[in-house]
């Protein structure tokens, strides 16, 4: 009731989703792939290299440093979270699926009139 409907429920987990597995990837991205140091050495025109030059093409392919492994732990750590999090939606989704079969067979509410009723309408199906 609260989301107005399993579409609103649906949209709104996958978009958490994706918004977070962006970020972890993006972030994964920034701290990995980049070369800060000869990045922030760059004042001026002359100063600064190509942006090639300040990308790291396989940044876990050389020796292991304790960067390297700060960047390892940080992407299992937060894509464990993220993989928690797909988990913890397919379970929300699945519940509010069930719900919205109760509300539809057995109070007689289309999604459509969900969304206009006020929540005592609801409780007055449910009791009857």
């Amino acid at each position: 009731y609260i989301k107005k409907g399993i579409g609103a429920i649906v949209l709104s987990e996958f978009c958490a989703v994706l918004s977070l597995g962006f970020t972890v990837l993006f972030s994964v991205f920034l701290i990995a792939f980049i070369d800060w140091p000869s990045l922030l050495e760059c004042h001026d025109e002359e100063s600064c290299h190509s942006l090639n030059a300040s990308l790291v093409i396989s940044p876990f392919h050389q020796t292991p440093t304790m960067f390297s492994f700060f960047i390892f732990v940080y992407f299992v750590l937060f894509g464990g979270f993220w993989v928690w999090k797909c988990i913890e939606s397919s379970n929300k989704i699945s519940e509010a699926m069930e719900m919205s079969s109760f509300y539809s067979e057995k109070l007689g509410l289309r999604l459509v009139d969900l969304q206009y009723m006020q929540w005592y309408e609801v409780v007055q199906r449910l009791i009857v």
